[in-house]
């Protein structure tokens, strides 16, 4: 039976064996551009395929609510333009600040007891930054002219996670999810192993459905984020929502919890 640290080790000897050799620059960029494209778009439509064959039907958390074509269509575009165009500039120059914080591309391997602690810190770093840019996107100075575009998902699929506008994507985006890495100055295969899990976590937040056996569900990753998109609402964290308990900004989505409880406990009288 395979377990988790398991799964690790394997991941890292495949990149170690695939980044031999390579120069840091290209290993960087094109590391880091090949596992992102990849989580994004297997994440992108296998929840669009969940949606027009009805796959976890009974998981949705919208019933049988869809985004609209048009929309869809939209996030597709703004993808390409954002990942083919700007993506591949933005990689090739972040590039070196994190070199000068220290990224290693070579060297020992990283073990699974330091990535663990290296994502403990990544998550306290992104939830802190990704809490306070997104709270501070939903004022009214700030809104209608940046993170308006995001919330036309009022009915949220995986694509919409990055379906933002472009300052909203450096600041809310690409900054609380890059910056613990380039401050720790981690190996490159630290840096590409949790930008499958950033991705997987924002996949998830998106894509409509809470999953039981995810992960996430235990953080209710799923059911904020999809509450906050259908209510324009609280719930501006990420991992678990720690910054939203603290500052009390979930309170609408638990007392919709609580009237969703308390009907189901009606039901079954």
């Amino acid at each position: 039976r395979v377990h988790g640290g398991q799964l690790v080790s394997l991941f890292v000897a495949m990149l170690e064996s695939l980044l031999e050799g390579v120069p840091e620059h290209a290993a960087f960029v094109v590391g880091m551009f090949a596992v992102h494209e990849t989580m994004f778009l297997l994440g992108s439509i296998l929840s669009l395929l969940a949606d027009i064959n009805g796959w976890f039907a009974s998981s949705k958390i919208q019933g049988r609510k869809s985004p609209s074509r048009a929309l869809l269509r939209s996030a597709w575009l703004d993808a390409a333009v954002s990942h083919l165009v700007v993506q591949p500039l933005m990689l090739y120059f972040l590039f070196y600040p994190f070199k000068w914080f220290g990224l290693r591309t070579s060297g020992p391997m990283p073990t699974a007891t330091s990535i663990f602690a290296s994502f403990v810190f990544f998550i306290a770093v992104t939830e802190t930054l990704f809490y306070w840019t997104h709270r501070a996107l939903h004022s009214p100075a700030l809104y209608a002219r940046f993170h308006k575009q995001h919330h036309k998902f009022y009915v949220s699929t995986s694509l919409a996670c990055e379906f933002a506008h472009p300052v909203e994507q450096l600041f809310a985006n690409v900054l609380p999810t890059m910056l613990g890495p380039m401050l720790a100055g981690c190996h490159i295969v630290t840096l590409l192993l949790w930008i499958v899990f950033r991705e997987l976590e924002t996949l998830e937040a998106h894509c409509g459905y809470r999953f039981k056996w995810s992960p996430f569900f235990m953080l209710d990753v799923a059911g904020k984020h999809d509450f906050h998109h259908s209510n324009n609402v609280g719930n501006y964290g990420s991992f678990g929502g720690v910054w939203d308990a603290v500052c009390h900004t979930d309170e609408a989505y638990l007392q919709h919890c609580y009237v969703e409880a308390v009907a189901a406990a009606e039901k079954t009288q």
